[in-house]
């Protein structure tokens, strides 16, 4: 999909006029995902919504995709943009002040920022914010066509398992790292 960057703020990245046809995308899940077994039970409303009104902000189709996925999940995490939240900071200290914005008393964080994250972990634990890191074990689940590949797409895991997506996708989760677990794992690998 082509995108025109109207300035430097990502919440106004428009979609660029006519790109908003997704039939080319909507043909290519066809063709790949008929087959599976809960297909007829969801590409039918992914094609009327992507094929509705356009979007005209690359934000608000984002937003739709992940409450779409969300409600058929069965995630019921709240979500806001850090943008309204007029908190301050860069980097890590953004993310302790968003925190601290909505009280909250632990933060849960990918591995893949633990590069930057670990150097400056103090300043969430400096505001009583625990930090943890999460720890997912990809599960197999149905596939059309094995061998079974892991992170795919999240609709391939909707079309293949259709109601019972939620609970493959929890199944992966693991305690997650403390900090220290974190950096004893990423000094002997």
């Amino acid at each position: 999909m082509a995108t025109q960057k109207s300035d430097q703020d990502s919440n106004r990245t428009a979609v660029a006029h006519g790109a908003g046809d997704f039939s080319w995308h909507l043909r290519a899940i066809e063709v790949n995902y008929r087959r599976a077994l809960f297909f007829g039970d969801y590409f039918p409303e992914l094609s009327a919504r992507l094929t509705g009104p356009e979007r005209s902000r690359l934000v608000d189709l984002n937003v739709w995709l992940i409450e779409w996925f969300m409600s058929i999940l069965g995630v019921r995490t709240p979500l806001f943009f850090s943008s309204r939240l007029n908190v301050p900071g860069k980097r890590t200290q953004l993310l302790a002040n968003i925190c601290s914005s909505q009280d909250a008393g632990t933060y849960v964080s990918p591995i893949g920022s633990a590069e930057y994250l670990l150097p400056e972990i103090d300043l969430l634990k400096g505001r009583s914010i625990e930090v943890r890191f999460h720890h997912y074990l990809h599960p197999e689940y149905r596939q059309l066509f094995p061998p079974f590949r892991s992170h795919a797409c999240i609709l391939d895991l909707i079309f293949n398992e259709g109601p019972k997506s939620g609970a493959v996708m929890r199944q992966g989760r693991r305690t997650p790292f403390l900090p220290e677990e974190l950096e004893l794992a990423l000094a002997s690998a």
